[in-house]
């Protein structure tokens, strides 16, 4: 925006250049075959029409591609996208409601959990909806999502359609008496997403991921490869072009993972090989601008996280988190680049994390500044609402309607949670889950009797290393909070030795 303000000429100065009609590049919206509109142009209407592409809450980089035509084709598509209809942005608004009424029912019900939250790019899930929806019109019909943990439990039950009271059961540990599973925000789903006005339907399956951050990547582009190679076997399809079309990788990342990890620049350099194109991945980044609590000017040598996919000529899209409107131009975008070229794109989401890594951790401790900020900045929500009203796309009334609405719904499935609706049996959960299947491989298993290797450690072990990692190092003024944390730790490790060893009684003082 810096540098389209430096573009100033005087009302002399523009009289005499709108004497002189300019030949341009410039793509202003409504040509059918999407060229320009018009073959010539005055001065200062190239400017208006370039400042309202490019100094905007959405930017592109794309100089670093290799091969003209593609810059061609993404200067046209970039600066002839259209505005959303009133009726697109109304779904879009309701889309924005469910992710901050989910974020805010679970806060509510499970204060003392950890959830990885999306707040502060809660405009994700109306951008995924997006890309969904213009990749179904161009033959669209599975994508694998390899999906970070931030955010992860909203697209579960917002995108693919988990029950919320599933959830519910899940987090309150009574989803089973069969007590073996992982925490919720590694789980997956597989589900039908329902697009468009013709309703086209395409299968999402989020992919399960531990705590190995970007490891589950290459993982779901080998699933898509199988999968595009199954259907060239089967004849489904006739070509290989055709096969990408119809299965797509989207891979959604962390900031800092993406630009910290060497499993992703070792996965990015298989985009091209023949032996393992998938015709392209949607690359998509939760920009929250911190790692943890380590902000980016201490986490990287790069300006933005996305700038790893310079590599491979992929263009890289960076939109304002707060502007759900960019978020969905983005998406949309990278689907019909990647229809179009078969090759990565990157949507780069920029916004915040309001709350800390997880929900138990207090930001305010190593980032008080910051945080002083993020508490004072109104939600995407409220922005993006309030802007549907000023222009009349809305009604205070019809908001307060989908806000009650939603919120009933949301504690129908809370009680429905509550009268065991959603609970499974050890038969249910081992037929529906993989770790059913890792469990019936496992030895005795056979005979009903399935057993774990001993992973124990002496409890003088325990205490060595449980004092080490709870003491605060001599001369090392730390924050209050962690001192009181620090103490509270080492009690309940003295305690849980104590328990172990046979006395009760904790030694130490715990006040």
């Amino acid at each position: 925006a810096g540098a389209c303000g430096a573009v100033q000429y005087s009302q002399h100065a523009q009289q005499r250049h709108d004497a002189r009609l300019l030949g341009t590049a410039v793509h202003r919206a409504g040509s059918p075959d999407g060229g320009p509109a018009k073959p010539l142009w005055r001065l200062h209407e190239a400017v208006e029409v370039m400042s309202a592409a490019y100094c905007g809450s959405l930017a592109i980089e794309y100089k670093h591609l290799q091969q003209q035509d593609e810059m061609a084709w993404i200067e046209q598509r970039f600066e002839g996208r259209r505005p959303l209809s009133d009726s697109q942005r109304r779904q879009v608004l309701r889309w924005l409601l469910a992710a901050h009424g989910f974020e805010q029912f679970l806060s509510r019900k499970f204060p003392a959990s950890k959830r990885f939250g999306l707040e502060g790019c809660e405009a994700l899930l109306p951008g995924l909806l997006a890309l969904i929806e213009t990749g179904a019109e161009q033959g669209l019909r599975k994508v694998e999502v390899a999906a970070a943990h931030r955010g992860r439990l909203s697209l579960l039950v917002n995108l693919l359609g988990k029950p919320l009271g599933a959830l519910c059961s899940e987090m309150e540990g009574k989803q089973s008496d069969f007590r073996v599973g992982d925490v919720k925000y590694h789980l997956g789903q597989t589900g039908v997403v329902r697009v468009g006005p013709e309703l086209r339907q395409v299968t999402v399956s989020i992919a399960p991921n531990p705590s190995h951050l970007e490891f589950v990547g290459p993982v779901v582009l080998g699933m898509v490869r199988a999968q595009q190679t199954s259907l060239l076997r089967r004849k489904a399809v006739d070509s290989r072009e055709a096969a990408w079309a119809r299965v797509l990788p989207l891979q959604i990342h962390g900031d800092a993972a993406f630009a910290g990890l060497g499993v992703v620049m070792e996965s990015l350099q298989l985009a091209h090989l023949p032996g393992f194109s998938v015709g392209g991945s949607v690359h998509v980044i939760i920009n929250n601008q911190i790692g943890f609590t380590t902000l980016p000017r201490h986490g990287r040598s790069s300006p933005h996280p996305s700038d790893v996919l310079k590599v491979i000529g992929a263009p890289i899209l960076h939109a304002n988190a707060d502007d759900p409107e960019a978020v969905v131009a983005a998406m949309q975008l990278a689907a019909d680049w990647r229809a179009r070229w078969h090759k990565d794109i990157v949507v780069d989401i920029v916004g915040y994390r309001r709350n800390g890594h997880n929900e138990l951790d207090d930001p305010r401790v190593t980032l008080p500044l910051t945080y002083q900020l993020i508490q004072q900045h109104p939600t995407v929500l409220d922005i993006y609402a309030k802007k549907l009203q000023g222009e009349g796309v809305v009604s205070g009334a019809e908001l307060a309607r989908w806000h009650s609405s939603w919120g009933e719904a949301a504690e129908a499935q809370w009680a429905a949670a509550g009268r065991g609706e959603f609970k499974m049996s050890a038969a249910q959960f081992l037929v529906s889950t993989w770790q059913g299947d890792a469990l019936m491989s496992a030895p005795g298993a056979g005979e009903g009797d399935p057993r774990q290797e001993p992973t124990g450690l002496p409890l003088t072990t325990l205490q060595r290393v449980g004092n080490a990692i709870c003491k605060v190092p001599e001369g090392f003024n730390s924050h209050p909070e962690v001192s009181h944390a620090a103490g509270g730790w080492r009690c309940t490790a003295a305690r849980a030795l104590k328990h172990y060893s046979g006395s009760r009684k904790c030694s130490r003082s715990c006040s």
